[in-house]
Formats: C-alpha cells, sequence, structure tokens
C-alpha cells in the first residue's frame, strides 16, 4: 500500500463511518473520569516503541560512547530533527539502555542528558550541566570556576556520554555564539567525554560554522521524516503505528486493537504527521482521551477526527482535517 500524487475529490470515510461502534453516546465528565485519563495516559506516556530510525541513532551512539570509553580521541554526533521527532525521548531511551547493560561501576552516572535554555551563553552552559547533576552552587561562580566543576563531576560520575538537547538555542546568541561552541570543542580538546548534539534543524547551520568542531565530528545521524513515497519509510511508518496500537492494548490502556494501521487511517495518520514519529504519538495520546471519555473499547475513527480537529487544526500542525476531508493523495 503506497501513497500515490493524484488528488482525491471525496473524503476516504462516509459520514457513517464516524459514529461510535463502542462506550457511551455521550463523554463522561466529572473527577473520577478525569482522574482515570490521567493515569491511563500516565500508562501511555511510558510507552516506548523502537523504530529502525531510533535503532540507528542507538547504534551510532554506541559508537560513539564505546570510541570514548576505550581512551581514545572524544568525538562529537550531531541529532537533529524536526520538533515533535522524539529526540528527547530517544535520548531519554538510550540513558536507560546504557543503564540496563550495567557496563558501568555501582553509583556511576553513565549517561547525562543537559537541556538548554533559551539563549545560553558559555556560563549557562556549565550551569546548565551542573544543575542537572545537582550542584546546589550550579549558579555560582565564573564561567571558568563552573567549567573545572563539571569536569570534575563528568570524571568523578564516569561519565561516558554527554547529550546535550536543544542545541539550537546556543544559536540565540549574538556576539559570544562562537564562544559557546568553542567551549564545546574544548570539552572534546580536554579528553572529558564524548558529546551528542541534539536539538531542531535550527542548529546546523551555528555547527557548521566551526569548522575546527565539525572536524572533531563523527557523520551526522539526524532524524528526518518519513517520506511517504519510500517504500522503506512507508514500511518503518506502518510499523511503528502497528506496534504502538498493540503496546496499548498490552498496557491496558484500551480494551482492543485500535486499527491504526488501516490503509486510510495510516494514509491520514501521516498526512497529519508529515511522517514525524512524535506527531502520531501525540495526536494518538489526545484521541484515547476522547476514547476514555467514552468509556470506549478502543480509539475510534471519531476519536481520530475529533483530535484532529481540536489539536492538530486548532495548533496549527495541519490545516485541513483529512479524515473529514479528501487526501492531498491517493491511497491504493
Amino acid at each position: 500500500m503506497m501513497i500515490a500524487n493524484t488528488k482525491l475529490n471525496r473524503p476516504l470515510f462516509a459520514d457513517a463511518e464516524f459514529l461510535p461502534k463502542s462506550g457511551l453516546p455521550t463523554p463522561r465528565q466529572g473527577n473520577a473520569v478525569a482522574v482515570e485519563i490521567a493515569d491511563k495516559v500516565a500508562v501511555y506516556e511510558r510507552i516506548y516503541v523502537p523504530n529502525p530510525a531510533q535503532t540507528r541513532v542507538f547504534a551510532a551512539f554506541d559508537e560513539l560512547r564505546e570510541l570514548g570509553r576505550k581512551g581514545g580521541r572524544m568525538l562529537a554526533i550531531r541529532n537533529l530533527a524536526p520538533s515533535g521527532s522524539g529526540k528527547t525521548s530517544t535520548a531519554i531511551e538510550y540513558q536507560k539502555h546504557v543503564l540496563a547493560m550495567k557496563r558501568h561501576a555501582d553509583g556511576d552516572t553513565p549517561v547525562v542528558i543537559v537541556q538548554l535554555d533559551l539563549a545560553t551563553s558559555t556560563k549557562r552552559l556549565w550551569s546548565s550541566l551542573l544543575y542537572q547533576v545537582g550542584d546546589q552552587f550550579h549558579d555560582k561562580g565564573s564561567g571558568d570556576a563552573m567549567r573545572r566543576r563539571s569536569y570534575d563531576y563528568l570524571k568523578r560520575r564516569g561519565v561516558q556520554l554527554l547529550i546535550i538537547d536543544e542545541i539550537q538555542h546556543l544559536s540565540t546568541m549574538t556576539s559570544d555564539r562562537h564562544d559557546v561552541t568553542d567551549a564545546i570543542k574544548r570539552v572534546l580538546d580536554d579528553g572529558i567525554v564524548p558529546l551528542v548534539l541534539m536539538g531542531t534543524d535550527q542548529a546546523k547551520a551555528m555547527l557548521q560554522r566551526n569548522i575546527q568542531l565539525s572536524n572533531r565530528m563523527l557523520p551526522p545521524c539526524d532524524l528526518r521524516p518519513l517520506d511517504e513515497g519510500s517504500e522503506r519509510d512507508y514500511a518503518d511508518f506502518k510499523g511503528f503505528v502497528k506496534r504502538l496500537d498493540a503496546r496499548m492494548v498490552e498496557s491496558k490502556v484500551v480494551r482492543t486493537s485500535s486499527h491504526l494501521d488501516d490503509p486510510q487511517t495510516l494514509a491520514c495518520l501521516h498526512e497529519i504527521s508529515r511522517g514525524i514519529i512524535g506527531r502520531v504519538v501525540n495526536l494518538v495520546r489526545v484521541a484515547l482521551q476522547s476514547a476514555i471519555r467514552r468509556d470506549a473499547d478502543y480509539v475510534e475513527l471519531c476519536d481520530l477526527a475529533s483530535a484532529t480537529d481540536n489539536w492538530a487544526v486548532a495548533q496549527g500542525i495541519i490545516e485541513i482535517n483529512p479524515f473529514r476531508h479528501a487526501l492531498k493523495r491517493d491511497v491504493r
């Protein structure tokens, strides 16, 4: 099943298909329902569905980390992706992955994730790291003093990989922007720890401007949206959605399969998400809340259509709801 480049003049679904097939005719309300929604959404948020793109990212991170563990030259790798692609979730799951391997001493922290704030300067970079590792004086001292304390922590705790998330926030700087990338480069030059530089595509130009930093980086492992015209990407997208559906049943947030990999449903999910996996996860979460309010057995077409109207269209992620209107491309 592929999505071709021909226009449709009619919606994919008839009006009758939007009628609820299970649950109550009207949504339930009240605190008890709110608690049920919160409990099940919390379970849903803990669902992790690996996909081939993230598997390739894990492999790249492993290679970088192992090179550092062998005492060789410390290097970095770029991991950029559009907002909503699941970069941060990937970093967290990788952190768990390394912990589960138990190839570190007791009390060590093999992978540290630091999330940057807007307009991060060199000093704020070190402050963010110190805050992340629990330094109660994270905002005290000169930039050099913060850097030395950061180095000391990274060495004492046996950190094997430092992931700097939201790296695009460095690009908002003006006069000392280059100094921040130089500070990142210095971590490598000083032989402290390998680095993952993670963020949106906004960071690309900033990283490429510092040629010396680029010379210390492995080939990028960016997360790209899954292309509807690619056989491999289509299979990856379908496989992810199918596994998400199955995990929802296994986790008991729904009673039975929602058939999210139905070809017509899948085409709509791809058009809404533009192939960005994280957006599918978010849309299904909103639809799940709708299904729980109705005490439905599964996430139905009416829930997906409502979630698209109330979340994806309302947030400007997409202009037209493909569940209710014609797809931009035919399904065959």
